[in-house]
């Protein structure tokens, strides 16, 4: 539009007046409806835990009440209208998603605007809007955009030239487009056959050998970033379920390689390759690599997200698994003194209270020194003893390093009768869960440390009986296991060496 050019604004403007902005639902404090603000700002506060308690505060009624049930809608509707005016212009979002945001609201702009027969505006924004999805490969909202462009110049102004460009470009995305919804469905159909049933393992895997094959064909023309993202994802989850690192390492690098070819994307697009590289290098012990992964990925993603906090267990976990306790609990600390961290979910400050108990183990080995400014130095050890896994609820082994520490912590403070008390309960946890497919090391592991009690705490017997166990948990080293990454939060044999230092 030019600057002169007052008639696309003058369309503009007739729009907006024959559709009433004064009736528009945007909630904020000035709005009219002060209940339906005060309801939104106590949602955000944690005033109700239920409708029960809402429907009461507000009409002294149940939650059936029409009139509750009237606030609940339009403060719905509310929100849905506020949704389109959020800041994409805040910090918190990189380029592409301000791009993305951006295509998709002028997307359904146009649309609006040619529904309210203001033609000049609508194809004035099409053709800018489709610019930005071409320069960020948004190729179905570049797709929709075409169609607008190609029924304009053919019914509207009779442009043949421009129609036929718009006829190849649609040409060209449709192609894009539906080879980039086929790596989609493939990837989809894998994770339905995973959700459904843990044996579609070995089918999964033949899947994605059988995808790669037909998705490379398609890859020498294909260069978009949302097929080539997918492509890698579902390498990696083939990698993943052969828990074979040394590829994992390489898909991750191809990935990156081709993420930095593509200068319009952030770097937190890389975050994940980087993640499961870091994973991957822990595995094989390239402690090397790892370090320099960890470092990466702790300052890749924004403080308080979910990426931020898997990033740093990442790293707690890999800085145990390589000796580097002190680092570990400067990792610890970060997280724990963060102001927010108190109001992260239950799971999360549970993983850490899990996380303080080995650190506490480490303490009382004399291979840690933890200072008295740390909450940490007030470990409530005996709480914590006393808390028993919830065996019924864990079908993955989860409740693995907690029946760990537990009894490592007993053992170093030499209460026999309460350790021999717990043989029992955890050797039917052993056998309802640890099996050699999926937690082998730590079935073995488990088994060892049983013997302990079990041989009255005699150092040579226990060597003597556990032997076999030792040699079989060595016959599948960690970077081999198919455990979850989370579950061997220090190597098995460096706490078996710990916990025979403890008996004479």
């Amino acid at each position: 539009m030019s600057k002169n050019d007052l008639q696309t604004l003058r369309e503009l403007a007739q729009v907006v007046t024959r559709n009433k902005v004064k009736s528009l639902g945007i909630l904020s404090k000035k709005s009219p409806e002060s209940k339906v603000y005060d309801f939104y700002e106590r949602l955000l506060d944690d005033s109700f835990t239920n409708d029960e308690e809402a429907a009461e505060y507000y009409y002294s009624e149940d939650d059936h009440h029409p009139q509750y049930r009237k606030l609940k809608n339009k403060l719905k509707e509310r929100l849905i209208d506020t949704s389109f005016f959020i800041d994409t212009n805040h910090p918190k979002f990189n380029s592409h998603q301000k791009a993305f945001y951006t295509c998709h609201k002028r997307l359904v702009a146009v649309k609006i605007l040619l529904g309210r027969y203001a033609r000049n505006p609508a194809i004035e924004l099409a053709i800018d809007t489709l610019r930005l999805s071409e320069r960020f490969e948004f190729f179905e909202i570049a797709l929709e955009l075409c169609k607008m462009l190609r029924n304009h110049f053919a019914l509207h102004y009779q442009n043949h030239t421009q129609y036929k460009k718009y006829v190849e470009l649609i040409s060209k995305y449709k192609i894009i487009t539906d080879e980039e919804e086929l790596v989609a469905s493939m990837y989809d159909e894998t994770s339905i056959l995973l959700k459904k049933l843990s044996e579609n393992k070995e089918r999964v895997v033949e899947l994605c050998d059988a995808y790669e094959k037909e998705l490379s064909l398609l890859r020498e023309h294909n260069n978009s970033f949302r097929f080539n993202l997918q492509y890698f994802f579902l390498l990696l989850r083939r990698d993943d379920l052969k828990s074979d690192y040394s590829k994992i390492i390489n898909t991750c690098d191809n990935a990156l390689e081709y993420l930095s070819g593509k200068r319009f994307v952030s770097q937190h697009f890389g975050g994940a390759f980087y993640y499961h590289k870091l994973m991957a290098s822990i595995q094989v012990r390239d402690f090397e690599s790892s370090s320099a992964l960890a470092e990466k990925c702790s300052g890749l993603f924004e403080v308080n997200t979910i990426r931020w906090y898997n990033a740093q267990e990442i790293c707690f976990i890999f800085s145990l698994r390589s000796g580097q306790y002190r680092k570990a609990l400067s990792i610890r600390e970060k997280v724990t003194n963060i102001p927010d961290f108190k109001n992260q979910f239950q799971n999360r400050q549970e993983t850490w209270k899990l996380y303080d108990s080995f650190l506490y183990y480490l303490s009382i080995q004399d291979r840690l020194k933890i200072p008295d400014t740390s909450s940490l130095y007030t470990f409530r050890v005996r709480k914590f003893l006393n808390e028993v896994p919830k065996y019924s609820m864990d079908k993955s082994g989860y409740n693995i390093p907690i029946l760990i520490i537990q009894i490592l912590i007993q053992i170093h403070q030499k209460k026999y009768d309460q350790l021999t008390d717990k043989i029992e309960a955890i050797e039917k946890y052993s056998t309802r869960y640890l099996r050699k497919d999926n937690n082998y090391r730590s079935n073995c592991f488990i088994k060892m440390l049983l013997h302990i009690p079990k041989q009255h705490f005699h150092r040579l017997a226990i060597e003597r009986h556990t032997k076999s166990l030792m040699a079989k948990l060595k016959s599948i080293p960690l970077e081999k296991a198919s455990q979850p990454f989370e579950i061997e939060i220090i190597p098995y044999e460096d706490l078996w060496q710990m916990a025979l230092e403890q008996i004479n």
